[in-house]
C-alpha cells in the first residue's frame, strides 16, 4: 500500500513537469544513472528540456542511456560537461528533439549513428 501511494504520489509530482535543470551539481556517471532510473520509474511525458550542463564528471554515454523514454524531449543541455566521451545510441529515439547543447565538451570524440534519425533535429551546438 505504501509503495503505491509513493508511485501515485511521485506522478502526480512529476505529471506536470516541462523542465528538469540538474546544472551545476558536480554530478558524474553514478548521479545520472540513478536519475534515469528515476524517469524510467516516473513517467515524465511533458518533460521538453533537460539541462544536465556544467556536470564535469559525468564520462560516459551510457550513464545517458535511460534519455530515449523522455519521448517528448525537445531541448538538450550538456555543455559544459567536459569529461563526457560519448553520447547514448538511445538518443535517436527522441523524434521531437530539435536542439542539443554541446558546447565544451571537448572528451567528446564521435556522435552516435542514431542522431541521424531525428528528424526534428534544427541545431547541434558544437563550440569549442
Amino acid at each position: 500500500m505504501v509503495a503505491g501511494l509513493y508511485r501515485r504520489t511521485m506522478e502526480e509530482g512529476f505529471g506536470g513537469l516541462t523542465e528538469l535543470r540538474y546544472d551545476h551539481l558536480g554530478w558524474g556517471d553514478a548521479e545520472v544513472a540513478e536519475l534515469m532510473a528515476t524517469l524510467r520509474e516516473v513517467p515524465c511525458a511533458g518533460v521538453v528540456s533537460l539541462d544536465l550542463s556544467w556536470n564535469e564528471e559525468l564520462r560516459s554515454g551510457e550513464a545517458l542511456a535511460g534519455i530515449g523514454q523522455l519521448t517528448g524531449l525537445r531541448r538538450i543541455n550538456l555543455s559544459v560537461c567536459t569529461s563526457l566521451t560519448s553520447l547514448p545510441d538511445t538518443i535517436g529515439r527522441l523524434s521531437a528533439l530539435k536542439e542539443i547543447n554541446l558546447m565544451y565538451c571537448r572528451g567528446l570524440a564521435s556522435l552516435p549513428d542514431s542522431i541521424g534519425q531525428l528528424s526534428a533535429l534544427q541545431k547541434i551546438n558544437l563550440q569549442d
